[in-house]
């Protein structure tokens, strides 16, 4: 029996034999080795851990901390990571405001420096190493505002900032409204930190 589940850009798949033999055993860790095969890097757990359970873990196996910022997101990472137990320990810090000037200011980010920007993907990298800077973080994720192309398809500027101070900035695109979007954008955001903490990175 196979079943899936479907969730904001996240699959849950299961598959069961009817009757609980060692020959049933052996079929089922034969298809889950076929399967890690195949998806590779793209399965987070095989435990039944959510994404954010796993950003947890790897940051607490790290003794490393996050901070984040979040404006597009309006708090959806921080909201998400919450709900692990870990998270008073991983956690250093979330700043949540509707756009990137109320954030700034929250960060309490000098004008000029601000003004010095030349691109909103600086503007994002201010605000993710301001924020790692007050938390003392290890890592700094940072979420500006909304914007669109010409032909009206929303984006995000993502910034996230290394412990070795290196910053990757990313261009991420918006699909979907509402709570959809964020967790799709938090989907996303969330793996793509999982990845950059796992052993080897």
């Amino acid at each position: 029996t196979v079943s899936s589940q479907f969730d904001g850009g996240r699959v849950d798949f299961t598959f069961s034999l009817p009757n609980d033999t060692q020959d049933d055993r052996k079929r089922l860790a034969k298809l889950k080795e076929q399967i890690l095969e195949q998806l590779v890097d793209s399965i987070y757990a095989d435990d039944g851990s959510t994404l954010e359970q796993c950003v947890a873990r790897l940051l607490a196996d790290r003794g490393q901390k996050l901070a984040l910022v979040e404006s597009a997101s309006g708090g959806s990472l921080a909201a998400a990571l919450a709900t692990d137990d870990r998270s008073r320990e991983v956690l250093a810090g979330a700043f949540v405001a509707p756009g990137e000037d109320e954030l700034r200011r929250l960060l309490q980010i000098p004008d000029d420096r601000w003004a010095a920007a030349s691109s909103p993907s600086d503007r994002i990298g201010i605000l993710a190493t301001g924020a790692a800077a007050v938390t003392q973080s290890d890592w700094a994720v940072a979420v500006g505002d909304v914007r669109r192309t010409e032909d009206g398809k929303e984006f995000v500027e993502v910034v996230l900032k290394q412990p070795n101070g290196k910053l990757e900035s990313r261009t991420v695109r918006l699909r979907g409204q509402g709570e959809w979007a964020h967790f799709r954008l938090t989907t996303e955001l969330m793996d793509h930190l999982r990845r950059k903490l796992e052993p080897g990175e």
